[in-house]
């Protein structure tokens, strides 16, 4: 595991920028599932044709600061 410097995206929520946040959460969902198998074979452990987070929600987000990019997806 690494250390990510990054602000829980329910926080970010609680401040300013909700729909900047939506869009994110959006377009990094998006992103995962049109990522070709081949970019993915020996990076991710296991054999299937997906990628699965049972809960991929703004709840399991870090975001950078100034709402730039999603810098990881938790749980």
């Amino acid at each position: 595991m690494d250390l990510i410097i990054g602000i829980h995206a329910t926080e970010l929520l609680r401040r300013k920028g909700s729909e900047r946040i939506q869009f994110l959460c959006g377009k990094a969902l998006r992103d995962l599932q049109g990522l070709s198998l081949d970019v993915l074979r020996g990076k991710v452990p296991g054999n299937g044709p997906v990628i699965v987070h049972g809960d991929y929600n703004i709840n399991n987000l870090l975001i950078s600061e100034d709402f730039s990019q999603i810098l990881a997806v938790l749980d």
